[in-house]
């Protein structure tokens, strides 16, 4: 895990790339990685460098910019490939030398061997650049999913590339321009990453599961090089939870190699209790867990209003007990909700934009408590959305596809089953909200009154999808809004556990976005996903022997989710409080915002009748353009 950086003349007018202000840019990333920093010319029209946070193979020729034994090919690389050892092997068995024993000699030498194909075989989590010295060329990757990020500009006659954009825009400052389409889409949608673009014009990011090429005199071209599987499988159920169980497994098993110290981000649901559980079959040594928590009286009741019933969305209790069954080393961290606001523009400044969910502060909080005893950390990051965990979100297209194939009956007992838990009111808003069309989209603005809110440059925006794809033709509705979740709205996830988890130096591994599962997973109907008014239902049925009996709540139906309280944040006025900052002066006077539907929706809010995520958007808003424009 680490920070990139490169800059690549493309027009032979333009001066030789600036040493002294690339190594300014490079150092503005310094916590994504402070046990080396390195900045290399391997000829005079590039730059490269590196910053390294080291989890495999402390030695120093580890350490990059990183050459071929030819000194031909250059290497700067951010990420962990998994299997890097069995690659190594087959590697070897061709006749490559290693001087190494991590996965940076091993990716370059599978680039060696198979040319940009290398990256299908590749099973992890990668943004990396390579330039060929003789050609005068440069290839480019981000992983399948974009775990990792890869921001990029074409300017003034150069290529620069970055895993933040703060360096990107502190090399050419005239880039610090904000996006008023992206900014108008945020505060209507919650759209943050599902686009090429960022909140600054004219700075891109690389899609997930795309190369770039860079040539001087050229135009850079990306390319696809791997899709979601389309076509359904025929296998038994109980023939996918028995692959599905050895894929998981391997999953965790690959994720556990690490030179360094390692937990795991802990939860009261499903994904997590499973990863320890899956990590116990090979792992027996003491292990940290780390849980965030947030005391019940900090959430008002439009805080719980998904559920139907009166329920506790602390979790510390059931935290606890998995930590005792699985003879883990718990830390519960409490959160501090004090000066939120500066904590929130802090948070800001190393995501690059707002993200439109409370939960970036608990999860900051539980990083920085984490650093203190370890170096990696296993997350359930992606079960959600590849195994149906949003339930009122998905729950309508599954019932759709077992009315379709005439399955009544256990259509009529998922919905009495999945109403029982939670409130249709709120499924039914979830459901609209999946269905992605505009019309509802204006007429829920106009309802609640938010249209009133936007004034000048974000008045008027065009509409981005959630996916940045284009959805493929699966058989049943529940894989396309699966597909629709995994490819757009994760990426929003993957880019604040990044963001936040380099904050603290801390390398962050998802066994659920292994792309073994996703493959298999987006060949099976919807029904091996939800059944019984329970979504993860195959994961559930793989994992039970070594989950449940440790587990009583692991075919609970109702997911809680990382909750943090959102409405109360606005119930005070003061200055310095985010109501005191929307509808501050220097805010007003930014033409973005009308005072008087701003007043509006916070009395609504303080009524328990509006939304305070809406509210947080615009706070969010706010305390970017506070900590990058002005």
């Amino acid at each position: 895990m680490c920070g990139i950086f490169g800059i690549i003349r493309l027009d032979k007018e333009a001066k030789k790339p600036d040493r002294e202000l690339a190594r300014e840019a490079l150092l503005k990333m310094r916590h994504r990685g402070p046990d080396n920093f390195a900045l290399t010319e391997p000829d005079e029209d590039i730059l490269l460098g590196h910053l390294r946070l080291t989890v495999i193979d402390p030695g120093e020729k580890s350490n990059q910019p990183f050459s071929d034994q030819s000194g031909r090919y250059h290497l700067v690389y951010n990420g962990a490939v998994y299997n890097y050892l069995e690659l190594r092997s087959e590697l070897c068995e061709k006749g490559y030398i290693f001087s190494t024993n991590g996965d940076t000699e091993v990716l370059m030498n599978a680039f060696l061997e198979w040319g940009e194909d290398c990256v299908r075989y590749f099973n992890g989590m990668w943004a990396f650049a390579i330039y060929d010295k003789q050609e005068k060329k440069m290839f480019c990757s981000r992983d399948r999913f974009g775990v990792k990020p890869f921001c990029y500009a074409v300017c003034d006659g150069y290529f620069i590339f970055s895993s933040e954009i703060k360096s990107i825009i502190t090399y050419f400052t005239k880039l610090k321009v904000p996006n008023y389409n992206i900014i108008s889409n945020f505060c209507r949608k919650s759209l943050v990453l599902q686009s090429e673009e960022t909140w600054f014009e004219g700075v891109f990011r690389l899609l997930p599961s795309h190369n770039l090429h860079v040539r001087p005199g050229q135009r850079t071209v990306s390319d696809r090089y791997w899709t979601y599987p389309v076509d359904t499988s025929d296998i038994s159920f109980e023939e996918a939870a028995v692959r599905y169980r050895e894929l998981f497994l391997d999953a965790v098993r690959l994720r556990l190699r690490s030179d360094v110290p390692f937990g795991t981000s802990l939860s009261g649901g499903v994904d997590s209790p499973s990863i320890v559980a899956a990590m116990r079959q090979y792992y027996q040594k003491p292990h940290h867990s780390f849980t965030a928590f947030s005391p019940e009286e900090h959430y008002l009741e439009s805080d719980k209003r998904s559920f139907r019933n009166n329920i506790d969305v602390s979790e510390t209790e059931v935290v606890q007990n998995i930590n005792r069954v699985f003879h883990l080393e718990g830390h519960l961290i409490e959160v501090d909700y004090n000066h939120y606001v500066g904590q929130l523009q802090k948070l800001i400044y190393h995501m690059e934009a707002p993200h439109p969910f409370t939960t970036v502060v608990p999860l900051s909080q539980l990083y920085s408590a984490a650093g203190k005893e370890v170096k990696v950390i296993l997350e359930g990051q992606g079960a959600d959305e590849l195994l149906g965990g949003y339930l009122p979100q998905i729950i309508f297209h599954h019932l759709k596809d077992l009315i379709r194939s005439g399955k009544l009956k256990q259509a009529v007992n998922e919905m009495w089953k999945f109403w029982h838990h939670y409130s249709l009111k709120n499924a039914l808003y979830s459901y609209l909200r999946t269905l992605d069309l505009p019309f509802l989209q204006v007429l829920n603005e106009l309802r609640t009154g938010r249209s009133n809110v936007y004034k000048g440059k974000i008045k008027s925006f065009q509409l981005i999808n959630d996916s940045p794809f284009e959805t493929p033709d699966y058989e049943c509705q529940l894989n396309k809004i699966l597909f629709e979740q995994h490819s757009g709205g994760l990426v929003n996830l993957l880019h604040y556990g990044d963001a936040l988890s380099m904050q603290h130096s801390i390398e962050s591994r998802m066994p659920f976005m292994d792309y073994r599962l996703v493959e298999l997973i987006f060949q099976l109907p919807g029904h091996f996903k939800v059944k019984d008014g329970i979504g993860k239902y195959l994961h559930r049925v793989a994992l039970q022997d070594i989950v449940a009996e440790k587990h009583p709540g692991f075919f609970d139906p109702v997911k809680i989710g990382f909750h943090s309280p959102m409405a109360a944040l606005f119930l005070s006025d003061e200055e310095d409080s985010p109501a005191g900052i929307l509808l501050s002066k220097r805010c007003l006077d930014r033409g973005l915002f009308d005072e008087k539907a701003l007043r509006r929706q916070i009395r609504a809010v303080r009524s328990g009748k509006g939304h305070g995520a809406f509210l947080y958007r615009l706070l969010g808003v706010e305390l970017w353009f506070r900590e990058w424009i002005d």
